[in-house]
């Protein structure tokens, strides 16, 4: 049984890192300048955007966002919605 609980966890870590790739790589091609800013602009270009969601985003006094900072928001937003599973090795007790 613990075979089976490590080899899920591991899928779901793969999966996770798969969707985390993805994600810089949306970001990247966000970033149509390339100055590793994102403008609303460029955001509201992207699939999925809302104003909701380019509201909800911090941003420097220039009313930009850091893509560093976006994939922050990003991993927050995902660890929220439960999506992002806690890494087995962390648990407390035996870790089986």
């Amino acid at each position: 049984m613990c075979t089976s609980t490590l080899v899920l966890a591991q899928d779901g870590m793969k999966k996770d890192a798969m969707h985390n790739d993805a994600m810089k790589s949306d970001m990247k091609s966000m970033d149509a300048n390339g100055d590793g800013m994102i403008s609303k602009d460029e955001y509201m270009k992207s699939s999925g955007a809302t104003a909701a969601k380019w509201d909800a985003m911090s941003k420097n006094k220039d009313g930009m966002v850091d893509m560093k900072a976006m994939q922050m928001e990003h991993d927050k937003m995902m660890k929220d919605d439960g999506m992002m599973k806690a890494d087995p090795n962390k648990k407390d007790g035996g870790g089986h």
